[in-house]
C-alpha cells in the first residue's frame, strides 16, 4: 500500500495581515548516509522548508555546517515530517543519520 502526499498552498502574512508575495517550491532527495552531507544551501528567499525521513533510520539534522549525533537542532524519527518555523532559517542545513542503509530525505524548500 502506498501513501500519498499532497502539498497545500501556503499563505503567508506580515504583522500587519498583508499577504507576502506568492511562494514557490522546489523538492530534491538526499540519500541516506552516515557522512554529514548538505541538506539546503543558504538561500535569502528561503520562506519555508520541509523535510520528511523517509528512511527506517534516525535523522540528525543542523541549521548550520556539521551535523552530527551530539551537534544538533533536530532529531528526527524514522518516517517523521520536520516544517522550519517562520520566519525561518536562511542559512546552510545539514544532516546525518545514526545509521546506513536504504532511504532518503525528502526536502521541499519554498522561496
Amino acid at each position: 500500500m502506498s501513501a500519498t502526499r499532497s502539498l497545500q498552498p501556503v499563505v503567508l502574512f506580515n504583522g500587519e495581515g498583508t499577504e507576502l508575495a506568492p511562494l514557490s517550491s522546489s523538492t530534491s532527495q538526499v540519500p541516506r548516509t552516515v557522512a554529514t552531507v548538505s541538506l539546503a544551501s543558504a538561500n535569502l528567499e528561503r520562506k519555508g522548508w520541509i523535510i520528511h525521513n523517509d528512511s527506517p533510520g534516525r535523522l540528525y539534522i543542523k541549521l548550520g555546517a556539521g551535523a552530527s549525533s551530539t551537534d544538533y537542532s533536530v532529531k528526527m524519527h524514522p518516517r517523521a515530517t520536520y516544517e522550519l518555523p517562520f520566519p525561518t532559517y536562511l542559512g546552510e542545513i545539514t544532516g546525518v543519520w545514526a545509521s546506513a542503509g536504504a532511504g532518503f530525505a525528502a526536502i521541499t524548500e519554498m522561496t
